[in-house]
């Protein structure tokens, strides 16, 4: 009966630890997601699916692209990289995209730091998204990243973005 138990327990978890280890992604050779609880990892026509029950206008990103999608709970993220080298300005991207969109009421944006890791936040009301540009301390290594989400869940979107941050492994 012992054995028995202890059996059912190191099968437990097994399946938990390989459940866990599923939901992270490795986005190139310099970058990775290590996915927060409750985030479970989705193709592309899961996420599809998804956003049209949902009435989420979700963007679909070319299929050879470096991405992993998850929903969470009634968001949709995706995270993509490229291999190609980086030399990142976050404050000159920032003033290049604020002139796009300076005549819009509905944009804006902000540069933040969570645990060394800066980001670009794009916000547009209109189209219920937030766009992040995530790079490494030196500017070498990008992220970009789209939360995807139904107007009455702004404030939840806006609320997880910081741990979406904090679980983003840029390798130097």
């Amino acid at each position: 009966m012992k054995t028995i138990t202890i059996f059912v327990v190191c099968v437990g978890m097994f399946l938990i630890s390989a459940n866990t280890f599923a939901q992270n992604a490795t986005l190139n050779s310099k970058t990775s997601f290590s996915a927060p609880q409750g985030f479970i990892k989705k193709t592309d026509s899961e996420k599809m699916m998804i956003a049209k029950g949902r009435q989420i206008k979700a963007v679909e990103l070319p299929k050879e692209l470096n991405k992993a999608s998850y929903a969470y709970g009634d968001l949709l993220v995706t995270l993509s990289s490229s291999e190609k080298a980086a030399n990142v300005d976050l404050a000159k991207l920032k003033k290049g995209l604020d002139e796009f969109g300076s005549g819009s009421s509905t944009y804006s944006s902000k540069i933040v730091d969570v645990n060394g890791i800066k980001a670009l936040v794009i916000e547009n009301s209109a189209e219920n998204k937030i766009r992040f540009y995530a790079t490494n301390a030196s500017g070498t290594s990008l992220v970009n990243g789209l939360i995807e989400f139904e107007k009455e869940n702004k404030s939840k979107a806006s609320q997880i973005l910081p741990e979406i941050l904090k679980n983003i492994v840029f390798k130097q």
